[in-house]
């Protein structure tokens, strides 16, 4: 038997197998390439344990490559996610934090409020095809700035 997640997922909680025969077949998973390194390497591992008869190939990358394109099985994004006609589950959060050098801001205008933020020179990670929105206060709070 050869395991195919797309179209195979009941009620988003696994793949359907028969317990007769064994899972066997290639898995194709993307992830980010640090999170993949950190996280996904050690829950494929496991994976694999249990499922020795399954190859599983990890393509690492940070863009979001195209499922079908690609022939990928599965994928770990991080984001939000545009609307497409495939299965997604939240399996988790990642919480961001804002940082500043003190000797940075020693040399710059106090900052108040969040759009004080969009004045300052900033480094940080986003995807190719993801937009940089700051939100700060919580989820509902509203208060955006960039």
């Amino acid at each position: 038997m050869e395991v195919a997640v797309s179209g195979e997922i009941r009620d988003g909680e696994g793949v359907a197998v028969d317990a007769a025969e064994p899972v066997s077949g290639l898995l194709r998973i993307t992830a980010p390439l640090s999170f993949g390194r950190r996280h996904v390497t050690l829950l494929v591992s496991e994976f694999l344990d249990r499922y020795p008869q399954v190859q599983v190939e990890l393509v690492l990358a940070d863009r979001n490559l195209d499922l079908i394109e690609e022939d990928l099985q599965l994928a770990v994004r991080i984001g939000t996610l545009p609307n497409s006609g495939l299965l997604m589950r939240k399996v988790g959060e990642v919480r961001r934090i804002l940082v500043a050098a003190p000797s940075y801001l020693a040399n710059c205008p106090p900052l108040r409020r969040p759009a004080d933020i969009a004045a300052q020179e900033t480094i940080a990670s986003v995807a190719a095809n993801q937009t940089l929105t700051w939100r700060f206060g919580g989820p509902r709070s509203g208060a955006r700035s960039c």
